[in-house]
């Protein structure tokens, strides 16, 4: 698509300085690339690519919160099933907090699907062009401790609040963190882990894994 900062449809053929092309596929693309995911969406019969003959589709916008965001969650599943960790389906009172649950475990996953523009905004301090006001540190963390208290509010104090967002462009920290997101040095001592990045795209693949 050809869009506007307006987010008016253009023919792709024609360019204007403030318009951009926005790849439709460009949420599979990690699809494609990780031969675990490839063979899990395939398994349960899901779209590689974006199929949509008809003339209605999402707008950017509803592509990154609904498509990207299931595309997200599916991804990280295989990714955990690879490892041997299974999920199993959330207690009807935690549904609007996370996407995951592990199985036998307090454990709930919330998962994301964030690019490297958005994962840098939230250390933007509040005076800069880029600060967003839902995606910032103190939105983050008014928001994880509202999900663990309701978490741990359902399942008792061995709760645990896991973000796990599903790649990244460059290395970033693993974070371990109390609910007053002071810095904890394992995950038996956190109550909130922040994965920044399940994959790493700066790390080239090897051997077809």
């Amino acid at each position: 698509m050809n869009l506007t900062p307006e987010l008016e449809l253009l023919p792709l053929a024609l360019t204007i300085p403030e318009s951009r092309i926005f790849h439709l596929d460009a949420a599979y693309a990690i699809i494609s690339g990780n031969p675990v995911i490839r063979d899990h969406f395939l398994d349960q019969g899901y779209d590689l690519q974006f199929d949509h003959p008809g003339s209605h589709f999402f707008t950017p916008y509803c592509l990154q919160a609904i498509l990207a965001g299931a595309i997200g969650e599916e991804a990280i599943t295989a990714l955990l099933d690879k490892e041997g960790i299974t999920v199993e389906s959330l207690p009807d009172a935690l549904f609007e907090v996370a996407d995951l649950c592990i199985a036998t475990k307090p454990w709930f996953i919330d998962c994301k699907n964030y690019n490297d523009l958005t994962l840098d905004r939230f250390s933007l301090p509040i005076d800069d062009p880029l600060w967003h006001p839902s995606l910032n540190e103190a939105s983050f963390t008014k928001h994880a401790q509202a999900k663990l208290d309701r978490i741990q509010h359902h399942v008792g104090p061995d709760g645990k609040l896991i973000y796990i967002n599903l790649v990244s462009g460059q290395e970033r920290p693993l974070g371990y963190y109390t609910r007053e997101f002071q810095k904890v040095t394992d995950f038996h001592e956190a109550a909130i882990i922040v994965v920044q990045g399940a994959l790493d795209k700066s790390i080239a693949p090897s051997g077809g894994e």
